[in-house]
């Protein structure tokens, strides 16, 4: 078993958060580090995008600024996210340490059911839906993360 860098950036920016898990990816992507669980949280508070989605239809970036809203892409897929108030976190790691399968959605299931089990431990009554692919969903409402469950994904009293 692979030893793991367990990193706390704490509070950081949009911008900052982004890079530091692209710094982090190329490090353990070229060997130079170990697999890494990183937790961070957001200042000022940030919607992010995924790597397809357009700054312009799927975003207002007026409403963003007139609220204070920092606005960054993120290097992965994915739906827009509001960060604000809230821990996040990246695991970054190739797929040979021995806890993932081939598939990227593999490994966001073996992910989810370790953070299931460990929010079941807290006695926090989490529960993994099975969620549908929204793969090619184009309109602003459908451009939000979360409006639904997603594969794999983890929930708490339907939310």
């Amino acid at each position: 078993m692979h030893k793991w860098r367990l990193i706390n950036s704490g509070d950081q920016t949009g911008a900052m958060n982004m890079a530091l898990d692209e710094a982090l990816l190329n490090s353990v992507a070229n060997g130079r580090s170990s697999p890494v669980l990183r937790f961070y949280r957001w200042h000022p508070a940030t919607v992010t995008l995924g790597y397809a989605q357009s700054v312009h239809t799927d975003l207002d970036l007026d409403v963003c600024a007139s609220a204070g809203l920092d606005v960054v892409r993120r290097s992965t897929g994915g739906r827009a996210v509001l960060h604000d108030h809230e821990v996040t976190y990246s695991v970054i790691a190739p797929l040979n340490t021995g806890l993932f399968g081939g598939s990227v959605l593999e490994c966001y299931r073996v992910i989810a059911e370790v953070l299931q089990k460990t929010l079941l431990q807290l006695s926090l009554p989490a529960e993994l839906v099975p969620g549908k692919s929204r793969g090619g969903q184009r309109n602003a409402m459908k451009a939000v993360c979360f409006s639904a469950p997603s594969q794999y994904e983890l929930v708490i009293e339907g939310r």
